[in-house]
């Protein structure tokens, strides 16, 4: 019995093993560029001011966040109308 566990886990460790991380191939340094670039502001002085109810949309979802409360902040968050979007995950 003691045999068939241990092959048992050998069989399982090395033809059922999935991968432990994504493999993604391309170049870090022109992807960090991409996303400054398309973040507001980037190319000039082009900072507004919060109005007041944004204000409070922005405090009330970092503190969700803080909270851990992700799914909530993700809800929260369509509703800000931030210039140029949200960034969002590839």
């Amino acid at each position: 019995m003691k045999r068939f566990s241990l092959l048992s886990l050998l069989f399982f460790l090395t033809f059922l093993a999935l991968p432990a991380q994504q493999v993604v191939f391309g170049n870090l340094r022109e992807h960090v560029e991409e996303i400054i670039a398309s973040m507001p502001g980037s190319s000039g002085n082009q900072f507004t001011n919060l109005g007041p109810s944004q204000e409070e949309g922005w405090r009330a979802l970092l503190e969700l966040i803080a909270e851990e409360s992700f799914a909530d902040a993700a809800a929260a968050a369509t509703g800000l109308q931030y210039p140029g979007g949200l960034p969002h995950r590839h």
